[in-house]
């Protein structure tokens, strides 16, 4: 696999975007008919999304304290992408 960041979005050779989950868990996200998993390496909950649904991933919202709305899904850095996938320490 290789990635490259192109408009400050890291993208595999597939087409996929890396989105980090806000918290350190696994979590699974459903954006139409397709199923995104967040799976969590070296503390970091990333997961490979469909260049079409990305968008979408990043206004999901979840009420906090308060009742506020924070968005909980967020691009992911390269080099944290890099660790995730075990390239650098």
């Amino acid at each position: 696999m290789e990635i490259q960041t192109i408009d400050g979005r890291v993208v595999n050779d597939s087409g996929q975007v890396a989105v980090k989950y806000f918290q350190a868990m696994s979590q699974t996200l459903k954006i139409r008919s397709k199923t995104y998993v967040f799976q969590v390496r070296k503390n970091l909950s990333i997961a490979w999304i469909d260049a079409k649904d990305v968008e979408e991933v990043l206004n999901v919202t979840k009420v906090c304290c308060g009742g506020n709305r924070n968005k909980v899904y967020r691009l992911e850095h390269e080099m944290h992408v890099k660790r995730w996938l075990n390239w650098i320490e």
